[in-house]
């Protein structure tokens, strides 16, 4: 299949199955298949080159415009949330919550598997690539666990410091993330604190340079074409030097999100198209998948560490937000979604084959864990803070 015909089919697919997340009267468990994408991944995978071949390595290499854009695209509309009002609005001790539940889920997980990993042939240092699975395990998903809190519990304060948990524990994700990739081990073409200047430089110059051309009246066609074009501008840049497209999206969108009189038309047109990127980044992540048979053991221990420590994680949160919190408050954050998904496809092609599908194959697996465990979980939560 050719490149522009594979890049047609996967936004034909991607927009076709946006249309499902309308469904209104489809079961729970449907419910949480349709929302964890996965289903797109699988056909991503049947299409690729490990199955049916439709798609072949070539394709996979120019299709890694629109992966940087997909990346891209969550990078943004991550960075629009910390806009002024909402920010000067999050109660401290939520922020302190975020912050000790990110930094538990990250020692918990970081430690397990690097004792884990050199217990085995790690493709690389063991410690360094700990500390990957250890950044991709950090996100939670906040559309799944706002699914999650729709379905039950009626203790408002307690339901808008899980949602604060799940959209904020992501940022030290991308941070780390970028951190590792501007450190990692082999030869580089540029030196660390070069890379990170440039990806501060070229995320603030992409926020600044939106808001110039959104000055002037756009028409909501327009505006969408000028986000897109941004949106891979900013990301190619980034990928050509080999530093973080997610990271530098961010910061563009931050920019905007302080400073744009523009920000709730940008950031509605950016949520029209937030479905069909997250499916096309799914369909092409699915046929970029291989699982190194040296990781097969790795993945499941990944989903279980990752489990227990948003349960330990949450539950000392949870102390930090009420003395008689719930112990099983991190139950409501196990959910994984678009965000470890975009920082797994971040790492294709920066580290060496190996390391990169053990990455791609956690996140995975995380997801298909979220799906079929995310809904009990959270009613554990939930059920436990109403008293039952």
């Amino acid at each position: 299949m050719t490149t522009i015909l594979a890049i047609v089919a996967a936004v034909v697919l991607a927009f076709l199955g946006a249309q499902l997340y309308r469904w209104r009267q489809a079961p729970a468990w449907l419910e949480d298949i349709i929302f964890s994408g996965l289903p797109f991944f699988l056909v991503g995978w049947l299409f690729g080159p490990r199955r049916f071949g439709l798609i072949d390595d070539t394709d996979l290499a120019g299709l890694g415009v629109v992966v940087n854009l997909a990346i891209g695209w969550v990078g943004f509309l991550f960075g629009l949330q910390f806009d002024r009002h909402t920010v000067r609005r999050l109660p401290p001790r939520h922020l302190l919550a975020t912050t000790t539940e990110a930094a538990v889920t990250l020692g918990v997980v970081v430690a397990c598997m690097w004792v884990f990993i050199r217990a085995g042939d790690p493709c690389l240092p063991a410690g360094w690539l700990a500390l990957l699975l250890g950044v991709v395990a950090l996100p939670s998903a906040p559309a799944l666990v706002a699914l999650a809190l729709r379905r039950g519990g009626d203790n408002e304060d307690r339901k808008r410091a899980l949602l604060t948990m799940a959209s904020l524990d992501g940022l030290p994700a991308v941070v780390l993330l970028a951190l590792l990739l501007c450190f990692a081990p082999g030869p580089a073409l540029l030196g660390p604190g070069t890379m990170l200047a440039l990806i501060l430089g070229l995320g603030l110059a992409s926020g600044v340079l939106l808001q110039l051309l959104t000055l002037p009246r756009t028409t909501d066609n327009e505006l969408v074409i000028i986000l897109l074009g941004l949106v891979l501008f900013a990301g190619g840049a980034a990928s050509l030097l080999a530093l973080s497209p997610l990271l530098v999206n961010l910061l563009a969108g931050l920019v905007v999100a302080l400073r744009s009189p523009n920000l709730n038309r940008i950031r509605g047109a950016m949520i029209r198209l937030e479905k069909p990127v997250f499916l096309i980044m799914m369909t092409l992540a699915g046929a970029m998948w291989s699982l190194p048979l040296a990781a097969i053991g790795l993945v499941p221990l990944f989903v279980l560490v990752r489990l227990a420590g948003k349960l330990a994680a949450g539950a000392l949160a949870g102390r930090l937000l009420v003395p008689a919190a719930p112990a099983s408050l991190g139950g409501g954050l196990v959910p994984h979604g678009a965000l470890a998904m975009a920082l797994a496809l971040s790492v294709q092609g920066q580290v060496p084959r190996a390391a990169a599908g053990l990455v791609l194959s956690a996140v995975v697996a995380g997801m298909l864990a979220s799906a079929a465990l995310g809904r009990a979980t959270s009613r554990w939560a939930l059920d436990e803070e109403m008293g039952r």
